[in-house]
């Protein structure tokens, strides 16, 4: 019951938080209006495709250019995750009220460690997505090559299972994977910065640890938070589809769109705050 009430408590925590959700609502719409602004320039009709009518279409260097102002964007976008990361830590779900302010200085106080943290993720991401690949590979084109998808893989009880489902299980997996990674970036940045320490190494160790150590209680956490976000993305895109498609209600669409963001984002937070309680000495055990 442990992960039941830590991901119950971690996002009233996000939702009792409301300027926080607001700021990073307006800093997720911000970079995306950016993003899509750019991609509107290199769609627009008057968007030149010929500098001269003897050479090629310059359609490579269009996509070229969008390709580096989306890749800033995001580069952008984890920067800033980084930096939020830190103020969720020292500010969501703290005990006492607390100025906003507190929110940025405690972002900026772990802004250097955190991001430590995250490069020693983003190696251990690729060394991760390395791995997969190879398993996909092998899986797709080694050991599954020759079979019809839709056959009989095996049956378990009324259930019967094809290779297209193992093959998609194995997607899911490795979704799943990635994210597991990321919450274990995530326990060792609050680690790291409930015990004033500053080694991306041992917050990392500590953290895989941790989570180690807690394998029931940490697959139910991500389980929880995975379907509550599937569940929630799958609901805002239903209703947005039938506001927009069905009745053309297109102001009410975009609200309820936005709405799901904000809900995603609330998520988001709530997941920051789980790993804060995994790596709590009080709740770890």
């Amino acid at each position: 019951m442990n992960a039941f009430r830590d991901v119950a408590l971690a996002l009233w925590s996000a939702l009792l938080a409301p300027r926080v959700l607001a700021c990073l609502w307006v800093v997720v719409t911000a970079i995306a209006v950016a993003a899509a602004l750019a991609a509107g320039d290199a769609a627009a009709p008057h968007a030149p495709r010929f500098r001269s009518p003897t050479v090629l279409p310059a359609d490579g260097e269009l996509l070229a250019g969008l390709s580096v102002e989306l890749g800033a964007s995001l580069a952008l976008a984890l920067i800033l995750g980084v930096f939020f990361t830190g103020g969720i830590l020292g500010y969501v779900g703290v005990t006492g009220r607390r100025p906003f302010r507190q929110f940025l200085i405690a972002g900026a106080a772990g802004f250097l460690t955190n991001l430590r943290v995250f490069v020693v993720f983003g190696l251990l991401a690729l060394l991760l997505g390395w791995g997969l690949e190879a398993a996909d590979h092998a899986l797709r084109h080694r050991w599954l090559y020759d079979r019809e998808p839709g056959a009989v893989a095996f049956e378990l009880g009324p259930f019967t299972v094809r290779w297209l489902h193992l093959l998609h299980a194995f997607d899911l997996g490795r979704g799943a994977a990635f994210l597991a990674l990321l919450f274990v970036a995530k326990v060792a940045m609050a680690w790291l910065a409930a015990n004033g320490r500053r080694s991306a190494l041992v917050g990392i160790s500590v953290a895989l640890w941790r989570c180690a150590t807690q394998p029931l209680r940490t697959t139910l956490i991500l389980a929880l938070w995975l379907a509550l976000w599937l569940g929630l993305a799958f609901g805002i895109g239903e209703a947005t589809v039938a506001l927009l498609e069905v009745r053309g209600r297109l102001a009410a669409a975009a609200l309820v769109s936005q709405v799901g963001v904000s809900l995603g984002i609330a998520v988001w937070v709530g997941l920051t705050v789980s790993a804060r309680r995994v790596a709590s000495r009080d709740v770890a055990g």
